[in-house]
């Protein structure tokens, strides 16, 4: 990868590791390169590989165990895990009865029988 400027060199990185991340090539479970080899690979110093793997680890992206290395994190995906029945008006929400109830519409938050 030949690095950009003025980005910073170690976004650079972490913007390279990230996309290797999504295309899969380090997997969930797999193990990043060590910092000295990403060091020698990117013609960096360990203190910018560092601050690359902190952003990924911040990102959730990795976890970095010390003296083990750093590791590809199942990333979670967002799943309904229940659904709200309809109440008898449709609405399968408390909440929106509540706002209904205050003589609000619960989907713009205006009063209802304004002309809004």
């Amino acid at each position: 990868m030949p690095l950009q400027h003025p980005r910073s060199r170690y976004r650079q990185v972490a913007d390279d590791l990230r996309e290797a991340i999504a295309r899969g090539t380090y997997g969930p479970g797999s193990a990043l390169p060590s910092q000295p080899e990403l060091a020698r690979k990117y013609g960096l110093n360990q203190t910018s590989i560092s601050r690359a793997i902190g952003l990924l680890e911040s990102e959730g992206l990795i976890r970095t165990e010390r003296g083990v290395g750093s590791f590809v994190l199942d990333i979670p995906t967002v799943q309904r895990i229940r659904r709200i029945p309809t109440r008898g008006n449709g609405s399968g929400s408390s909440f929106a009865e509540g706002m209904r109830k205050a003589g609000l519409d619960s989907k713009d938050g205006a009063k209802a029988g304004r002309g809004n």
